[in-house]
């Protein structure tokens, strides 16, 4: 995991109004952040606002080139309730974009590998009660095999 602070232009997609009886409003990119974004033991934040982006990375979370520039990458956050926000980051330089999606990509791998290993856990946990189980219903017959004999 690769911890990244460098500066961008951070935007929300703000989906439009369209319903009938209520002003109709278009979609649009709203700039909300210009300033350090910083990823950082597996968190995606913004060094002065943290009302803007403060959330963990997800393993759903994948990368895409926006605006048709190489400086820039759009993703998805999914919240608690089921929505989705997205997300654009624009970079100064290429480099700088880069630099942010191998900590983007490293990030999410971490976090898919931490959800297999918790999985891997909730797997054997069962196992491993069933085992102490029988390994306790064995003693008991043992124990009452033992009275009955004497």
């Amino acid at each position: 995991m690769t911890d990244f602070c460098k500066p961008a232009r951070v935007f929300e997609w703000v989906k439009g109004n369209k319903k009938d009886g209520e002003a109709k409003t278009k979609s649009k990119w709203v700039e909300k952040h210009y300033g350090n974004v910083n990823i950082s033991d597996n968190k995606l934040s913004t060094a002065d606002e943290n009302s803007v982006l403060n959330h963990g990375i997800q393993s759903s979370m994948n990368l895409k080139p926006a605006f048709n520039c190489e400086r820039a990458w759009i993703y998805r956050l999914k919240g608690d309730d089921g929505a989705e926000t997205t997300f654009a980051l624009r970079f100064k330089t290429k480099d700088l974009a880069q630099e942010f999606q191998t900590s983007f990509v490293g990030s999410v791998d971490a976090v898919k590998a931490l959800e297999a290993e918790a999985a891997k856990e909730a797997e054997s946990a069962p196992v491993e009660a069933v085992a102490a189980g029988s390994a306790a219903a064995v003693a008991v017959t043992a124990a009452v095999v033992e009275e009955s004999i004497d």
